[in-house]
């Protein structure tokens, strides 16, 4: 398999085009596959059990080849792009972070954060994990959502000049509530978290929290 390790190194059009932006960003490691290669059975993949109409299944951490960050059930990567769903045979599987690299993936609860604090748009540019798409002078992130009523998850992209959560929900576009919104109308019953690593450096916006629940990360 070809493994795309640290892309921004590779990537460096993608860096130029982002020089404006002074946040760093934590470039993860990627797996390029598709589905025909696809193992349930690869360790190294970071793995969330996702729930949909149909019940509780695997899913996994994906980024489709434009750079657009979703989820990966059943060996496709599903990703919202311009207002609608797309599913995706070619994709980059999120693995686990390095023992090396002295890092953890996290799940960053911005839901606590509302209307209050928004210094965590700072702590998101400079920790979440990304491939290196980008999104309205951003990079995306990978954000996972749990839906109010039917409380369904998936993973989809974050985009923090939007602070919302674009996600794909049986092929059509789906959008989480942003902190614009009434907290007792949308964040009562949402719940939407970015992925992120920070290092131990890190030091955690106001009245936030982690929650490494829904993520495993273990080899």
């Amino acid at each position: 398999m070809n493994k795309t390790k640290k892309l921004i190194v590779s990537l460096g059009i993608t860096s130029a085009l982002l020089s404006s932006n002074a946040f760093s960003a934590v470039f993860g490691d990627y797996d390029r596959t598709q589905r025909n290669n696809f193992s349930p059975n690869n360790t190294s993949y970071v793995t969330t059990p996702l729930k949909d109409a149909h019940g509780i299944k695997d899913g996994y951490i994906c980024t489709d080849t434009r750079l657009v960050p979703g989820k990966l059930v059943n060996g496709y990567c599903y990703v919202e792009h311009n207002g609608s769903g797309f599913k995706n045979s070619q994709y980059y599987a999120l693995e686990t972070p390095s023992f090396s690299s002295g890092l953890a993936f996290a799940l960053f609860d911005i839901t606590l954060s509302g209307n209050v604090h928004t210094g965590y748009l700072d702590f998101i540019r400079e920790y979440g994990v990304t491939l290196g798409g980008q999104d309205s002078g951003d990079y995306l992130y990978h954000c996972f959502v749990r839906e109010g009523h039917t409380k369904r998850t998936a993973f989809g992209k974050y985009v923090p000049a939007h602070n919302t959560c674009y996600y794909e929900l049986h092929g059509a576009r789906s959008v989480s509530p942003t902190t614009g919104l009434d907290d007792k109308l949308a964040w009562g019953e949402w719940e939407v978290s970015v992925v992120v690593a920070p290092d131990n450096s890190a030091t955690l916006p106001p009245f936030t929290k982690y929650s490494s629940t829904v993520l495993d990360y273990s080899n």
